[in-house]
């Protein structure tokens, strides 16, 4: 699978913005559910990022091989009746079975959910999305699921992943959306992947909560922190942005130097011209690079409109025109 493509990285339905460089989707309606599970055929990087395992350092390599689990989890302790409550399974329960749900896209591609999650039955009975419990247990409720759930672990019963209530909030129009989301985003013990999310979904009404996060040391965190700014006048985000205009990851910079496109190069500070222009010419090679998709040219089409270029952006604009319609 290319990781440099963001359409791929993301799932159907990712922002067009900057189109093959590496920058992965955030938690987004259509791609996820609410908690963070897969949805849509996302790419298995973003669940990983979501997980306890990711937080501590585990990489894929450490996993993709038989036993594994069992190298970090006492077998003592996991691998029996008490932790997994199925002694009678046939076959027996696999850790994957619960805490790696396998979803089917295309009829044939199967996948594993890896955000490592432990089974939240009671999420599922207020939200709606699936787990584990009742992907087997079909004929059950998610209230019954719940239930045992509560009766062999104890209520307090949160996992890692503790986001679903925000997301559900936001994609529903919920009053309690903005305050629900700002929790998550400040919460530096929730992933990254989450809070970055959390960002996108945000108006800036905390341009604090924004400035901290264009520092975080996760890229991720940094765009959607600029994702946030994305609708201030051009005297507010030139401060808060052009410092990223030479960030170290080049997903950072492209999506700094369109949120700034629409600032005259005569309202620019000089010391600002040259990184400006370095990345913009990146952003223009990200979108040439991918150019036989509508959405590349049409993201070029809104740089170079908002850079004045009006001829230019008409070229572009016609050929993502004719693109849709090929």
């Amino acid at each position: 699978m290319p990781c440099t493509t963001r359409r791929i990285l993301g799932g159907l339905g990712s922002r067009p913005l900057a189109v093959r460089h590496p920058v992965v989707s955030p938690l987004a309606r259509g791609l996820y559910h609410a908690d963070g599970q897969m949805l849509d055929e996302v790419y298995n990087y973003g669940p990983f990022k979501q997980s306890r395992m990711f937080a501590a350092g585990v990489t894929c390599g450490d996993c993709h091989g038989a036993g594994v689990c069992m190298q970090c989890h006492a077998a003592e302790k996991y691998a029996t009746a008490a932790h997994h409550r199925h002694e009678s399974a046939i076959p027996s329960l696999a850790c994957a079975s619960c805490h790696m749900p396998e979803r089917t896209y295309m009829v044939v591609d199967r996948r594993h959910d890896h955000s490592f999650r432990i089974p939240r039955p009671d999420l599922s009975a207020r939200f709606g999305m699936p787990n584990a419990c009742n992907d087997c247990h079909a004929d059950k409720s998610a209230q019954w699921a719940a239930a045992a759930i509560e009766t062999w672990h104890g209520a307090n019963r949160k996992g890692w992943q503790n986001y679903a209530e925000a997301f559900h909030s936001a994609w529903t129009g919920q009053a309690d959306a903005v305050a629900l989301l700002g929790v998550v985003a400040a919460d530096q013990n929730a992933p990254a992947f989450a809070r970055a999310s959390a960002l996108t979904e945000l108006v800036p009404t905390n341009i604090n909560l924004a400035r901290s996060a264009l520092a975080d040391p996760d890229p991720m965190v940094r765009i959607g922190a600029l994702d946030m700014l994305a609708n201030l006048s051009a005297a507010q985000i030139w401060p808060l942005v052009s410092p990223l205009l030479t960030d170290s990851n080049r997903g950072v910079r492209i999506r700094a130097v369109a949120l700034l496109a629409a600032v005259p190069t005569g309202s620019q500070p000089p010391a600002d011209r040259e990184p400006f222009e370095r990345a913009a010419a990146e952003f223009v090679a990200a979108q040439r690079l991918n150019a036989d998709r509508p959405e590349a040219r049409s993201a070029l089409g809104n740089f170079y409109a908002q850079r004045g270029l009006s001829a230019v952006a008409e070229t572009e604009y016609k050929a993502a025109l004719r693109l849709s319609s090929a």
